[in-house]
This record gives C-alpha cells, sequence and structure tokens, in this order.
C-alpha cells in the first residue's frame, strides 16, 4: 500500500481560519446593525422632535414674514427646520431682514430672534429706479411705490457707493446726517445738498479732515447763524457764500 502525497490539515490552522472568518463576518453584521440603528435614529428623531411651535421676535414687518412662512410649511420636521437651513433661507428672501438667530428648544419648539436692515440713504441708478441703502453700505431692494422715507439721496455711479458709505458715516459723527438731503459726485469731488438751500463741494481727497475743518469753522460765532454754500475743493482758498452775498476766506 503507496503512502499518499497529500498533505493533511492542521486542525489548529482549521479552526483559526474558522474563527477569523466568523470574526469578519461578525464585524460585518454589527456595521449593517449600528448603521440601521443609525437610520431608525433618525427617522425616530425627524418625525418625533418635529416643530409644533415657536416664537418671533422681530420689527413688523419681518415678523409677519417669518410667521407667514412658518406657517406655510407643510414639513416641519426635524431635519427641515434645522436652523441653519432657515436662517439661510429667510436671509436670501426676506430682504429687509439684515440678521435672524434661531434657537431649537426640545422637543419641538423654535425660538426666533430676528433684526431689520436700517436704511440711512437711497440709491437712484442709471435708469432712475430708486434702492434702499442700508448702514452697512448695502443695496438690498427697490424702493416699493408707496414708501416715501425721509432718506437723502444718493446720485451717483455704483462704483462710488462704498465711497458715500464712508461719508454718511462721518457726516453722522458730526451730527450734519439729519439734514443732508441729497449728495452728488463726479470724479473728484462730492456735492452736498442740505435743507435750507446750503451746500457743501468737498474734494474726494482728505474729505475726513474737510468734514471737521468746515463743522469747526462753521460753529464760530461769525459763520454760526444762517445757512452756507461752502466750497473747500481748493485746500488754502475755501468760499462760503450765503443766500444773499459771497465771501472769500
Amino acid at each position: 500500500m503507496g503512502r499518499s502525497n497529500q498533505r493533511r490539515s492542521d486542525p489548529a490552522v482549521k479552526k483559526a481560519r474558522h474563527y477569523y472568518f466568523m470574526a469578519r463576518f461578525g464585524h460585518v453584521l454589527l456595521a449593517l446593525l449600528l448603521l440601521a440603528a443609525s437610520a431608525g435614529g433618525v427617522l425616530w428623531l425627524n418625525q418625533n422632535l418635529a416643530v409644533r411651535q415657536w416664537s418671533v421676535e422681530a420689527p413688523e414687518p419681518i415678523k409677519g414674514l417669518i410667521e407667514a412662512r412658518m406657517q406655510a410649511m407643510l414639513d416641519r420636521s426635524f431635519m427641515q427646520t434645522r436652523p441653519g437651513l432657515l436662517r439661510q433661507q429667510w436671509l436670501d428672501q426676506i430682504a429687509d431682514m439684515q440678521e435672524v438667530q434661531i434657537v431649537r428648544q426640545l422637543p419641538h419648539t423654535l425660538q426666533i430672534t430676528a433684526r431689520a436692515r436700517r436704511p440711512v440713504a437711497l440709491w437712484q441708478d442709471s435708469q432712475n429706479r430708486v434702492h434702499l441703502f442700508d448702514s452697512r453700505g448695502t443695496i438690498y431692494r427697490l424702493l416699493a411705490r408707496d414708501e416715501s422715507p425721509d432718506l437723502p439721496l444718493l446720485r451717483l455711479h455704483q462704483k462710488q457707493l462704498p465711497a458715500a458709505h464712508k461719508l454718511l458715516q462721518l457726516l453722522a459723527e458730526q451730527h450734519k446726517i439729519e439734514a443732508l438731503s441729497e449728495i452728488s459726485a463726479n470724479s473728484k469731488y462730492w456735492r452736498l445738498y442740505f435743507s435750507h438751500g446750503a451746500t457743501w463741494r468737498l474734494a474726494q481727497k482728505n474729505v475726513k479732515q474737510q468734514i471737521s475743518a468746515m463743522v469747526n469753522l462753521l460753529s464760530q460765532p461769525r459763520w454760526r447763524q444762517g445757512e452756507w454754500s461752502v466750497d473747500t475743493r481748493i485746500q488754502n482758498r475755501w468760499f462760503i457764500r450765503p443766500a444773499a452775498r459771497g465771501g472769500v476766506i
């Protein structure tokens, strides 16, 4: 009887391979169970933590617009009412809203706080359309037909708006913004129109120093009374012209 050339399998090796495959199978099964549990948890959260009530703290008409959007939502599930998602949607949709903070209070409540933009001027574009211009220097929407805010009008090119925003801030610091009615500009100077016919012509360079010096000058007894048209475009020769007569200083 001949001796077989086949090698017998070592029982220990065979057993080790069996344990290895069983361990791999166990890991895969555990991962599937965790995935299923996670999916089930997400579905449970999505349905059982849906928004059922909310509070809105905001000025009108922003408050009404937010309330209307919440009422119109057919799906107020957890995923569809994520604060970051709602915030971006509303900022894109509600032009008059500057910022909104949304806080979720589990299990079913949203607390919503919104701030309105503060318009500081009107901008007239090249097609004579009038836009609202806010305190951050942003054009944010067209003026509605039924709106007539008492704000200064900017008649200038759109590329000049950042500089006009800085000019408005300088005037506000000097308490001159309330009397301002209009700003126009060319490539070299500003022309400012105030109430009672007063006008200022300012070189666009060193405008901060010009405004500060002009305010100090007009506060002196000689110039305190009356309304003046002032031209500071020549640095060392300013012109002040009252309504009835002119003068050079």
